[in-house]
């Protein structure tokens, strides 16, 4: 019994489906709007890969610059941590804690370091 209400659901589902397939039939601007996200999505996914490369590489960098100082390690000790240290400052979530930690221990060239991986 349950079975048959579950195939029930399922025709609603697809008539549901349908229908839509009927509205992007009937509106033409929805179509190229449709195909202007999926055309969007695929250019993110690129960007979000090159922002990803980008990223480790001067997370490497990092982390073979200032990884070897106790008091950095929480940020650039590893590649992982260089790259989410990066993210943040990116993103400048909390980029003062970062840059005021490596100013501290290299001075000014904790600021140009910063600066050439932003």
């Amino acid at each position: 019994d349950s079975l048959a209400v579950l195939r029930v659901f399922r025709l609603f589902r697809a008539a549901r489906v349908v229908r839509v397939v009927r509205i992007f039939r009937f509106f033409k601007e929805l179509v190229i709007l449709a195909e202007g996200m999926l055309s969007t999505v695929r250019i993110l996914t690129w960007l979000l890969t090159l922002f990803t490369f980008v990223l480790y590489a001067f997370a490497i960098v990092m982390t073979r610059v200032c990884g070897d100082r106790a008091s950095l390690y929480n940020h650039w000790g590893t590649v992982e941590r260089s790259m989410f240290s990066l993210y943040i400052l990116v993103t400048m979530e909390a980029w003062t804690e970062i840059a005021e930690e490596t100013d501290r221990e290299y001075g000014e060239n904790g600021v140009a370091l910063l600066g050439l991986s932003c």
